[in-house]
């Protein structure tokens, strides 16, 4: 692939079929989206193409179990986007777990069974 169609190696093509995590960085337009997160899905007239990521939509495609989530799409300059550091990764993927974590503790049926579990003894101290 040339540098005229993925400039930076953004794309999945660049990068053995799986497009690297971006940080969204020095958007002047939308400052709100700085320091968030996506992955390049094409680039065309000097942009590319990215979708957003963030832990609670990850977290509810994770619980949903599909993939019926449409994720939020943005044009954004090569300029504006950067690798994802390794602490970058798993600070996304350790807030996406804690989401997802909380959203299951929050489902009803989660916490009957959780409850319906619990030994009588710690059960009594836990139920009005």
């Amino acid at each position: 692939m040339s540098t005229s169609q993925d400039p930076s190696g953004f794309l999945p093509a660049a990068n053995g079929g799986k497009p690297p995590l971006l940080k969204l960085m020095n958007i002047s337009a939308r400052p709100e989206l700085n320091d968030s997160f996506g992955q390049a899905v094409s680039f065309s007239s000097d942009r590319y193409v990215v979708a957003l990521v963030d832990a609670t939509t990850a977290a509810a495609a994770v619980r949903s179990g599909s993939n019926s989530i449409q994720p939020t799409f943005l044009r954004l300059k090569p300029e504006n986007l950067a690798r994802a550091t390794q602490l970058d990764q798993f600070k996304l993927g350790a807030l996406t777990a804690f989401q997802a974590a909380k959203m299951y503790l929050n489902d009803p049926s989660v916490q009957s069974f959780v409850t319906s579990n619990l030994p009588p003894s710690l059960r009594a101290r836990l139920t009005p």
